[in-house]
């Protein structure tokens, strides 16, 4: 609700300013000379209209709010339902449990985010992120601890709801995690035939965790299941 009143207050005194200024232009040429007072107010109104509209921007771009997700391991069957895939890279500034530090790229995109440790389901977590600007994030990710997670987000609607699937790559290669974002923790959410097991909570499926333990250096018999 306030993104959206700072965006009508920035467009409403930057269009006042403009109509001020077009009105005192007039009375400039038809000789009627030009109040002090008058360009002082279109002044302010042509520097607060753009503040107001760019702080509301701001505002759209970063969340900080308790997570609420679930994640499973899949089958094949998601693919016939991509609506869109992603290309993501991410490194971490802090891989503690307690505070991960993320840095990620998402194609043209970059975020800086900060997740607290999960409830003892790990269904919810606070997660905090900003949206940053590009090369920022590649200034960062020369700083990061070693090692970086790459993976394709695929989109796939499934009735009210959005799973996002990751599809690994690299040392992570054949590990796939489909993730749905809820509202509260036991929402009821329709399951397709292509969700397989439950990992929500399994740490080894982590993305941080990943980089230690890169999902191709797991025990054969363990690739195929969740921990118990």
């Amino acid at each position: 609700m306030m993104q959206n009143q700072n965006k009508a207050l920035g467009v409403i005194a930057f269009t006042l300013g403009g109509l001020l200024g077009l009105m005192m232009t007039v009375d400039y040429f038809i000789g009627r000379g030009i109040d002090p007072s008058s360009c002082v107010l279109v002044l302010i109104m042509l520097f607060v209209g753009p503040y107001f509209y760019i702080a509301a921007r701001s505002t759209c771009d970063q969340k900080a709010d308790v997570e609420i997700e679930r994640k499973f391991l899949v089958s094949e069957g998601f693919r016939k339902h991509i609506k869109k895939t992603h290309v993501i890279r991410q490194g971490y500034l802090c891989d503690d449990p307690a505070r991960t530090v993320r840095v990620r790229t998402m194609d043209k995109k970059a975020y800086l985010t900060i997740k607290g440790a999960g409830n003892e389901s790990g269904t919810s977590r606070f997660e905090f992120e900003i949206r940053i600007p590009y090369a920022a994030a590649l200034k960062l990710a020369e700083i990061c601890l070693p090692g970086h997670v790459v993976k394709n987000r695929h989109i796939v609607k499934v009735g009210k709801h959005t799973f996002e699937i990751d599809e690994f790559q690299g040392a992570n290669e054949g590990l796939i995690i489909a993730e749905i974002e809820l509202v509260t923790e036991d929402e009821v959410f329709e399951r397709p035939d292509w969700l397989l097991a439950e990992v929500t909570g399994d740490k080894r499926y982590y993305n941080s965790a990943l980089l230690k333990t890169p999902f191709k250096e797991w025990p054969k018999d363990n690739q195929a299941a969740p921990a118990v």
